[in-house]
């Protein structure tokens, strides 16, 4: 039986979930920081680091994990079950490492983080939320 060959996810691509995983450490922490104790906590998955989750410190059923499938070009957050949100999918743009696209729109990384806590904290704000969304200017 023949190998299959499996294609290396694109630097973009890895690029774009750094950038990700960065900025949403930064804005977890910038949040536990004004709140002055630990609210949310970010968990990265100890393989090859393609899923963390945000979850509260209280209620460990409110959560969002979201992961990459480099093969696909695909970045999905999904809520926990304390969450009332559907599932979010963004699409890697192929050609830069900060663009996100959710059908036919574009966002940067860090509205995309944006959208992802607002459905943490503000759980009642999913309806509308990726129409109401500023886009990115070409």
């Amino acid at each position: 039986m023949a190998s299959r060959a499996v294609a290396a996810p694109s630097v973009e691509y890895i690029q774009c979930w750094n950038r990700f995983q960065s900025l949403a450490e930064g804005r977890i922490h910038e949040g536990n920081l004004v709140a002055g104790e630990r609210l949310w906590e970010l968990v990265k998955s100890p393989d090859l680091g393609t899923r963390l989750i945000i979850r509260s410190s209280i209620d460990p059923a409110e959560f969002v994990e979201c992961s990459l499938d480099p093969g696909a070009g695909v970045l999905r957050c999904r809520p926990g079950s304390e969450t009332e949100c559907d599932a979010l999918v963004f699409r890697l743009a192929d050609d830069t490492a900060d663009r996100l696209l959710v059908d036919d729109r574009q966002f940067t990384c860090e509205q995309a983080v944006t959208m992802i806590l607002d459905r943490l904290v503000w759980m009642d704000s999913c309806e509308g939320q990726i129409e109401s969304a500023p886009e990115i200017a070409l």
